[in-house]
């Protein structure tokens, strides 16, 4: 699954769009909304989608192209729930989110691929990273 979200500032509101591609069945499911910002919605777009996949799989791979969501999922969230998601002693940001793909991976195996969809590298190794 292809996770991408964007979020822009209009007269002092934050609207976001969250998308993911569905290689499998080619279905390509929307949220759209208020925001606080682009980390925001690319953290909102991973909830609904990886629940619509807990009917159809035992496991799930995402790429996202969101550097802390991706790390957040494969690397920090087993920490963030051992200490009540919170950082020093502070709620960490967007704990709902945080807490909801904590139960969601309790039910299916979540796997995480970080991709620069953003780059302005064009080199061989980067090719397919468009």
């Amino acid at each position: 699954m292809f996770i991408d979200g964007s979020a822009a500032t209009t007269q002092g509101q934050t609207q976001q769009t969250a998308a993911a591609l569905r290689p499998k069945d080619q279905k390509i499911p929307k949220t759209s909304g208020k925001s606080l910002s682009a980390q925001h919605t690319e953290l909102i777009a991973v909830v609904p989608h990886q629940t619509l996949s807990i009917r159809k799989s035992k496991e799930n791979l995402h790429f996202i192209d969101s550097w802390i969501v991706a790390s957040g999922i494969a690397l920090w969230s087993y920490k963030w729930k051992r200490n009540n998601f919170k950082i020093n002693s502070e709620d960490i940001w967007y704990k709902y989110y945080w807490e909801e793909i904590s139960e969601l991976s309790n039910r299916i195996k979540i796997f995480v691929k970080h991709v620069s969809a953003h780059q302005k590298d064009y080199s061989e190794m980067t090719k397919y990273n468009r």
